[in-house]
């Protein structure tokens, strides 16, 4: 654990015995105790591959296991979702323009995978990648996006 957290929560640094205990009654280590459970708790079921219903605008996490993706019919309207991987972020639920823009992107072929500013081939047969390229989050600048980087997308 990082010293910043002990500062964060006030809890001084003292060197003490080898054999010696904290007591879980006093304040600052009752703190710890939490910070430390809540830790323990989460789990990478929160990151990884997602399967997203651009009609219901749902999200649903997958996991982190690269074995266990699978796709999925939303459970509200039944239609089969999009799988994409960690570096999407949905949008919340109100805000339409933005979905619409993710809707666009999926069409053209922009699953959220990695996009590159310049891809080029070297002599020796290997592919170099440079300057990884955000996502745009609205529709006139998607529509540029897909333009510059149409090589890139799935098909």
């Amino acid at each position: 654990m990082e010293i910043s957290i002990f500062k964060e929560l006030g809890i001084g640094l003292k060197r003490t015995a080898p054999n010696a205990r904290l007591k879980s009654d006093r304040p600052a280590v009752s703190k710890l105790i939490s910070v430390v459970g809540s830790l323990e708790n989460t789990t990478t079921e929160k990151m990884g591959h997602k399967v997203v219903c651009l009609d219901c605008k749902k999200s649903f996490s997958q996991g982190t296991d690269f074995n266990d993706r699978k796709e999925a019919n939303c459970p509200d309207c039944g239609k089969q979702m999009a799988l994409l991987p960690h570096m999407f972020r949905p949008p919340k639920k109100s805000e339409e323009k933005k979905w619409e823009t993710v809707k666009f992107l999926i069409d053209n072929g922009f699953h959220f995978q990695h996009i590159y500013e310049t891809v080029t081939k070297t002599i020796n047969g290997f592919t170099k990648y440079e300057n990884l390229v955000p996502y745009p989050d609205n529709i006139r600048d998607a529509k540029e996006f897909v333009e510059r980087y149409k090589n890139q997308a799935r098909k």
